[in-house]
């Protein structure tokens, strides 16, 4: 019997497509539908309104406000017609956290200088299904990032999430607002992400002088593109010099890309995955020798430092499998110091 196990463990451990496991459990999405609401769908007023309890809901034609999730942990938001993009609709989460929210089909479009989708506490869980459009209209600042993360956030889902802002602005596109300094710890587990921040934000990480904790991202597939902003991790304005979670110096904690990922990442001033143009501090980058990566820098590096910045250590060939190939990327193309 207990041979027979061993057979079946092996099995699991090393039957792959392309280098991805497929027998072991942890190539899907780790949480998808574990606490997903049921039952029809409640239509919410045309205006400002408040969600008490867990459940579907669904936003009319017309709909404009805020949506306050002040109660229940299990919300689906849904749109009547996302072919039609809503304005100046705003998603804030419970001030406690531990939210569990779940987006399916928004089409969002705002033109205030607001967190379109704001966490608070930490704990907290996105689900994305479907295609969501959650985007800034362009604009000449914007200093809160398009969905910020509150204290911690984990972000998952079998569908898209594209985040646009093509004005002029500081924020982030999944992350923290400008001269915010929690540090929270940012984990996307699946999901296809495409993320466009024309100025200084991180795609995923930082606002203008702020600070982030881990960036952790086990797998999906991710189109990033920011101007002096890393596609993943620091912001392009920082203050001060780089030093390790110094006070207002925009710092980012442990960069990990997992085996699962597949990432396109492009800045012209800050790295692909790294540091911000300017001084920053990011302590760590980690990637799968298994992940799929396209970074690219016009003036920086590619994964590491920005046009200037600290990186604590790197380690771009973190073997987190048993599978004994070459690595689906070749590092002497995607990494190219200074």
């Amino acid at each position: 019997f207990q041979q027979r196990i061993e057979e079946i463990d092996d099995i699991a451990n090393t039957t792959n497509y392309n280098r991805r496991l497929l027998l072991r459990g942890d190539y899907g999405d780790h949480y998808l539908y574990k606490n997903r609401p049921e039952g029809s769908s409640t239509v919410l007023s045309l205006s400002a309104t408040s969600i008490s309890s867990d459940g579907v809901y669904t936003l009319p034609v017309g709909f404009t406000g805020t949506v306050y999730v002040s109660g229940g942990q299990n919300i689906e938001l849904r749109q009547e017609d996302s072919s039609t993009p809503l304005h100046d609709v705003y998603i804030v989460g419970p001030s406690g956290g531990n939210a569990n929210i779940w987006l399916n089909g928004l089409n969002i479009e705002n033109g205030n200088d607001a967190s379109i989708i704001k966490f608070q506490g930490t704990d907290n869980h996105l689900t994305i299904l479907g295609t969501n459009n959650i985007n800034y209209l362009p604009r000449d600042d914007y200093n809160k990032a398009v969905i910020n993360v509150g204290g911690g956030l984990t972000i998952e889902g079998t569908g898209t999430l594209n985040v646009k802002n093509t004005g002029i602005q500081s924020c982030a596109g999944i992350g923290t607002n400008q001269d915010e300094y929690t540090s929270p710890d940012i984990t996307i587990n699946s999901g296809t992400y495409n993320i466009e921040i024309n100025n200084d934000g991180a795609a995923i990480g930082g606002s203008a002088k702020s600070t982030v904790g881990n960036i952790t991202i086990n797998g999906g597939t991710f189109y990033l593109k920011s101007h002096t902003g890393a596609g993943i991790g620091g912001t392009g304005v920082s203050f001060g010099d780089a030093t390790p979670y110094r006070a207002k110096v925009s710092d980012t904690g442990a960069i990990t890309i997992g085996k699962d990922a597949i990432i396109s990442a492009e800045s012209e001033w800050a790295a692909g995955i790294g540091t911000g143009c300017d001084h920053g501090y990011t302590q760590s980058i980690t990637v799968s020798r298994f992940a799929t990566i396209s970074a690219s820098s016009t003036h920086g590096e590619t994964i590491g430092r920005g046009v200037s910045g600290t990186v604590g250590s790197t380690n771009l060939a973190w073997d987190d499998s048993s599978i004994d190939e070459e690595p689906s990327w070749a590092l002497e193309k995607y990494y190219t110091p200074l």
